[in-house]
């Protein structure tokens, strides 16, 4: 009879300190590179107002001013929230634009999808768009 040997099956390797301090020493530096992303971001695109020009029971427009003070164009994820008359949130939409470089535009948006209808009489209270921010944790 032929006598065949196996490997132990798995084989099972101790990962070396070296290589787990490198890893989070890495992620450390991926997460202050991020911020740092976030706040050059907001130093360079300015969002300036921001205002309710019309509204009905049905849909609220927006008019807003934004500048790229940058040298490249920017690719923007921009979040709009409009609070009603109680100061609950009345809508809110995720949406991307993108501003050309050195550039003070001025655009509308349409809050179309409301989370509740508003009332004879009754109008929206505060608008507000900002720069969505990507998060880590």
């Amino acid at each position: 009879m032929i006598k065949i040997d196996r490997m132990e099956f798995p084989n099972r390797y101790k990962i070396r300190d070296i290589s787990i301090i490198i890893v989070i020493v890495a992620a450390m530096f991926g997460i202050w590179l991020n911020g740092q992303s976030q706040r050059r971001l907001k130093e360079q695109v300015v969002i300036s107002d921001v205002r309710i020009t019309d509204f009905n029971n049905q849909a609220v427009y927006l008019d807003y001013r934004i500048e790229n003070k940058g040298r490249s164009s920017r690719e923007l994820k921009l979040l709009a929230k409009v609070s009603g008359p109680d100061g609950s949130e009345l809508a809110s939409a995720l949406f991307i634009i993108e501003v050309p470089p050195h550039k003070v535009q001025e655009r509308n948006k349409i809050l179309d999808k409301l989370n509740y209808s508003l009332k004879e009489g009754e109008a929206p209270g505060k608008a507000e768009i900002i720069i969505y921010e990507r998060r880590i944790f």
